[in-house]
C-alpha cells in the first residue's frame, strides 16, 4: 500500500503585518489634528495622511499577504506569489527539486536569512521575514519527506 499524503499549505506570517502601517496612521493623525487643531482643517489633513499612509499599504502589500502560500501535495509543491496585485504560479513536481539551502539575503555573511529552493531550470527563493521558522522548518521537512533525495544545508 502506498502512502498518501495530505496536502499541506504554508501561508505567510499574519500576525503582525497589519500592525506597524495601523499604529503610524493612528500616531500620524493625532500629531496632525493636536497642530492642525480640532477643527474641519485638522480633521481633514488628519484623513488624508491616514490615507496617504494606508492606502498603498492596502493595495501594494495587503494582498501579498492574503494571496500567497505554499502548497505541498503527494507529487507537486505550487508556489503562489504575488506582486503588486498579480498572483503568478510555479508548480514544480517533487522530484525536480534537487536542494534546499538556508542562506543570508544577497550573500552576506548575517543578517536576514532566506530559504533557496533548487531546481532543474532554476531557484526559488523564500524570505524567512515573512514566514514563521517553525513554518519554514516544517515545509523543508515536508519536502524531504516526500522526496529523500533532495539535500539540505541549513545555517
Amino acid at each position: 500500500m502506498k502512502k498518501k499524503h495530505l496536502a499541506t499549505v504554508f501561508y505567510p506570517d499574519r500576525r503582525t503585518f497589519l500592525l506597524p502601517p495601523v499604529l503610524f496612521s493612528v500616531f500620524a493623525c493625532v500629531l496632525v489634528v493636536m497642530f492642525g487643531g480640532f477643527e474641519l482643517g485638522g480633521f481633514i489633513s488628519a484623513f488624508v495622511v491616514a490615507t496617504a499612509i494606508c492606502l498603498p499599504f492596502m493595495v501594494l502589500i495587503l494582498p501579498t499577504f492574503l494571496l500567497e502560500k505554499i502548497v505541498v501535495e503527494s507529487f507537486t509543491v505550487t508556489f503562489y506569489f504575488v506582486f503588486i496585485v498579480f498572483k503568478f504560479k510555479k508548480v514544480l513536481k517533487l522530484t525536480e527539486i534537487k536542494e534546499i539551502k538556508q542562506q543570508y539575503r544577497n550573500q552576506r555573511s548575517s543578517g536576514q536569512k532566506e530559504i533557496v529552493i533548487e531546481y532543474e531550470d532554476g531557484n526559488i527563493i523564500l524570505s524567512e521575514m515573512k514566514y514563521k521558522h517553525n513554518d519554514m522548518v516544517e515545509l523543508i521537512y515536508t519536502l524531504q519527506q516526500r522526496n529523500e533525495t533532495i539535500k539540505v544545508t541549513l545555517l
